[in-house]
């Protein structure tokens, strides 16, 4: 259902000259400036259906909304949506096939006070001239930790706009229950509850909130083989197993660009064993309306395995199968719950929009699609999802465009960087003299590629295990312009794409992948070759750490000792001045301290020794992971607890840095790690690579190699420790279009 009920006409804009300073008012169709000037985010102009015209800034990754002038009461409207969940995994050895199935996650918190919502809440706020920092909530990481058999979602973090007297805040997504004894874990929605008995529902709406921010998980069958419940959406409550597993509804809104409905906050569906039943993510999936990709976006794994034959085979099948989708990133979609044998989805990181009216738009578009703003006398579209780029009748003009493919994975175990995304630019003529269909093309923009966990040793074979980074596309009538996604990282017996030949390299490949090289992983010594396009390749390895992924700038670089075995990515690149307006914050921060950097490569994990002892010494043995998006990045950061109480959970500088490439993990950032008792509940979660962020088209970051025995000094089980190397998602690509006003 669309929830158009917020198109409505709000206060008209009176004169001013009763607050003071002699101000001579202002009035629609004739007015000199907007009630607001600010910068920050991806800026986008429109007029809504009742007539009335924004300004919003779309905000995809941390930022700061800069007021620099205020006329009149200074009010803004807000949608924020948290971080989603990931999907419960289930890592038991697949000796035999079990009816098994990880809960979904929960969609991120939906907070919002535009007028005419459901959800709405009745707080105006109000801004001066002074800036307001933007944090922008992170996905939860999927469970699959070393001598485990199933391990629940990470909960998805906190999205907030820190304003000094109103701060407004929207919650991450539960994680998904695993197997039959974990329950989902509670959050703005609740992650859904794992098959079999002893595994409840997470509950939605934690902390508490009038109006809700989401909505309890899905109850998973109350026997082994019903299959996992679907996480929770901001709409509606998840799917309940057997027989409805999907993911809850996400809310519907239409404020990026005044017309296009967006799902915000979907949650993940709930996974099932080795039968042919799958679930879909958040009933449509988070996104784009007009992307037909949706709903696979959240889906819980499922599929025919046989019970027979090779274990191999049967491995490759429940990966190919079992694996849950990652959630949308970008849009706080809940991670899919997990089949046998694989892991769940990672949450999709979340957003901020930040609106306010304003008497006209800067400019006159001549087309419609994307989001729309005015820059050096120039029409800007910029797409964060898939949709249309539709010209008016008489369009006649040159276009620019910049184009960047989805980001490979990382590797798991010491992994590789994934590789960057394919990065295309230039100019094309478009004449459309007549209306539709021909003043129609469509835009696709590529998704991240999933990451590696834990048991997916042949993650690169089939379809489903997606690896590898996205094509986006424009399709210009004088010709489709693709620019291919980025290649995944190496892990353990799997070389980083491009692929092999086998399984036990890397698998076949199901998309054109000819974006950057993915690094090698530790023990695969064998840097790779540049793609088919000649973009930049992955970095080697050695045996103590993965090789950074290739940048669309320059190549991964080789895992080198010192100071540091993990290996730095490729550095991106600019996009063109064209679209380099200073008033806006689209791509990501640099090495030249600036913003506007895209499509660089993850950074590779470092390995070290596999049984370092109580108080590690030596070479190769306790080393940091590497920041991505270049060969000069410092040391990744550790990361914090998810689910223990009162933690704010993964942030962007823990995740991602140049570019928004993923960062690395190594054994310093893994000291002293609580013992995986209980089970995902309460653990800190450390040593996965980092998720590349929105709409950055940049490589994951490669995880650590794994911890066993004596690794921390405590706990009253020092042999088994909550550490995962598991590979960071890659991020979503990015379209945008240029032409003059």
């Amino acid at each position: 259902m669309l929830n158009n009920s917020w198109f409505k006409k709000q206060k008209p804009f009176l004169g001013f000259s009763g607050f003071g300073g002699g101000g001579q008012g202002i009035v629609l169709g004739g007015a000199s400036g907007p009630t607001i000037e600010a910068s920050g985010g991806i800026i986008s102009e429109y007029t809504d259906p009742g007539g009335d015209v924004y300004r919003a800034h779309v905000f995809v990754g941390d930022g700061s909304f800069v007021v620099t002038d205020v006329v009149g009461d200074g009010e803004i409207q807000y949608l924020l949506v948290g971080g989603g969940g990931a999907g419960g995994s289930d890592t038991d050895s697949y000796s035999s096939p079990q009816t098994t199935g990880g809960g979904g996650g929960g969609g991120g918190g939906f907070r919002t006070n535009i007028p005419g919502h459901p959800l709405s809440a009745s707080n105006p706020i109000t801004v001066t001239t002074s800036p307001y920092p933007v944090d922008i909530g992170q996905g939860g990481r999927f469970g699959g930790q070393p001598m485990t058999e199933a391990t629940v979602g990470f909960r998805g973090s906190k999205t907030i706009i820190n304003h000094p007297t109103t701060p407004i805040q929207a919650d991450g997504g539960g994680g998904g229950g695993a197997k039959s004894s974990y329950g989902g874990v509670p959050g703005a929605t609740g992650g859904g509850g794992s098959a079999g008995s002893g595994g409840g529902t997470g509950s939605g709406n934690t902390p508490p909130y009038s109006p809700v921010q989401g909505y309890d998980g899905g109850a998973g069958a109350p026997t082994d083989g019903g299959g996992g419940g679907g996480g929770g959406g901001a709409y509606t409550i998840g799917g309940s197993a057997p027989t409805g597993r999907n993911g809850g509804e996400g809310v519907v809104m239409a404020v990026e660009d005044g017309t296009t409905p967006v799902y915000y906050g979907a949650g993940g569906g709930g996974g099932n064993g080795p039968t042919s039943r799958s679930s879909s993510g958040g009933g449509l999936g988070a996104g784009y309306s007009t992307d037909p990709a949706r709903t696979n976006y959240g889906r819980g794994g499922g599929g025919t395995i046989p019970t027979s034959g090779p274990a191999q085979t049967r491995q490759n099948l429940g990966l190919t199968y079992g694996t849950g989708r990652d959630g949308m990133s970008g849009f706080g979609g809940g991670g899919g719950g997990s089949g046998q044998y694989a892991t769940g989805g990672q949450g999709g990181t979340g957003c901020a929009i930040i609106r306010y009216q304003i008497p006209e738009t800067s400019g006159t578009a001549k087309a419609t699609g994307g989001m729309i703003s005015y820059y050096n006398g120039k029409v800007i579209h910029t797409f964060r999802g898939t949709g249309s780029f539709t010209t008016n009748a008489g369009f006649n003009e040159t276009v620019e465009y910049f184009i960047v493919g989805g980001g490979g994975a990382g590797g798991f175990d010491g992994g590789g960087g994934g590789g960057a995304g394919e990065v295309l630019t230039g100019t094309t003529p478009i004449n459309t003299p007549q209306p539709a269909p021909n003043n129609v093309m469509d835009v696709t923009v590529g998704a991240g590629g999933r990451g590696f966990g834990l048991t997916e040793t042949w993650a690169g074979y089939g379809e489903r295990s997606g690896g590898f980074g996205w094509l986006s596309s424009f399709g210009a009538p004088a010709g489709t312009l693709e620019a291919g996604g980025g290649n995944f990282g190496g892990g353990s017996q799997c070389r980083g794409g491009p692929t092999g030949t086998s399984p036990g390299n890397a698998g076949a490949v199901v998309n054109r992948t000819t974006g950057c090289g993915g690094g090698s992983s530790s023990g695969s010594p064998t840097p790779l070759s540049p793609s088919p396009t000649g973009m930049p390749y992955g970095g080697e390895a050695d045996s103590y750490g993965g090789g950074g992924g290739g940048g669309a700038g320059g190549n991964g670089q080789p895992c080198d000792d010192a100071p540091t075995p993990a290996a730095g990515g490729g550095i991106g690149v600019q996009c063109p001045t064209t679209f380099r307006n200073p008033m806006s914050s689209v791509g990501y921060p640099g090495p030249n301290g600036e913003n506007w950097w895209f499509a660089a490569g993850g950074a590779g994990g470092s390995k070290g020794t596999s049984n370092p002892g109580p108080n590690p010494t030596g070479n190769h043995v306790l080393q940091y992971g590497r920041r991505g998006g270049g060969p000069t990045a410092g040391n990744s950061p550790t990361l914090p607890s998810e689910n223990a109480q009162g933690s704010d959970g993964i942030s962007q500088n823990d995740n991602c840095y140049w570019g928004g490439a993923g960062n690395s993990q190594g054994y310093k950032n893994c000291l002293n790690v609580p013992t995986y008792y209980p089970v995902g509940q309460n653990i800190t979660w450390k040593g996965m690579g980092g998720q590349a962020a929105a709409n950055s088209g940049s490589g994951g970051g490669g995880g650590v190699g794994f911890a066993y025995n004596g690794f921390g000094p405590t706990g009253p089980n020092p042999t088994k420790r909550g550490v995962s190397g598991g590979g960071g998602p890659g991020g979503p690509g990015i379209v945008m279009i240029a032409y003059p006003e």
